[in-house]
């Protein structure tokens, strides 16, 4: 082999791995490329599940809504009643005071798939960053402040009816006499107490709630319309 065919064969070498290398770099360049899209679509898909849990609390809010307006007409009855418990209408007011009991709904937001989001990065690949602030505060503080009036109006509802409503009627019960029953006065403070200062404290704090879910239903429709490849 002359020196010029060795040449040729270094040459045609040389060219072939540089192929060889550049073709190795393209696989892996788009396998970064293809792997980087399955991740972004993969967040996409868990927006669109979170989107559709933000549009089942807003039905959820709905109906707790309007339980509570129920019960505050309940409210109002017994306060009315109590005021002349020389007349109380005895079926009325278990039927009242069962419905308090029985039937407090309150609100306890879904939190499944943002739990997944934030356990793994698929909040990373949210193009939107003031977007996933906004949701990290909602379900960390706005969520969370909303669950904690919840437990706390349940248990001051159950300590009412169970302690100083069950005494009063009961008494009221076995007497057929408001005659005496030092524990109906007392029931009826309870109850004005749980009237106003959780039936309308949670009402307004549901309407808050409420504004701030449209808000973000809204911004999380905007920016899944806008990132629908």
């Amino acid at each position: 082999m002359t020196k010029k065919d060795r040449s040729r064969v270094w040459v045609r070498w040389t060219g072939e791995a540089l192929i060889i290398v550049a073709s190795v770099f393209i696989a892996i360049y788009l396998e970064g490329v293809a792997d980087d899209s399955a991740r972004s679509d993969d967040a996409h898909a868990a927006m669109v599940q979170l989107l559709s849990e933000l549009r089942a609390d807003q039905e959820d809010l709905r109906a707790v809504r309007e339980q509570q307006l129920t019960l505050r007409d309940a409210y109002d009855d017994l306060l009315g009643w109590f005021a002349e418990p020389e007349r109380l209408p005895g079926d009325s007011v278990q039927a009242a005071l069962d419905e308090i009991a029985f039937l407090n709904r309150t609100m306890y937001p879904r939190r499944g798939t943002w739990r997944a989001l934030t356990s793994s990065d698929q909040l990373t690949w949210v193009t939107d960053r003031s977007l996933v602030t906004r949701l990290a505060n909602f379900y960390e503080s706005t969520n969370a402040r909303l669950e904690y009036a919840g437990r706390d109006y349940d248990f001051n509802v159950n300590d009412v009816l169970r302690g100083v409503a069950t005494r009063a009627w009961d008494s009221y019960r076995l007497r057929s006499s408001a005659a005496g029953n030092d524990h109906l006065p007392e029931l009826r403070e309870q109850l004005r107490y749980l009237r106003l200062a959780w039936n309308e404290y949670y009402v307004d704090l549901l309407d808050d709630y409420g504004a701030e879910l449209r808000t973000l239903i809204r911004d999380l429709e905007t920016y899944l319309a806008a990132t629908n490849t």
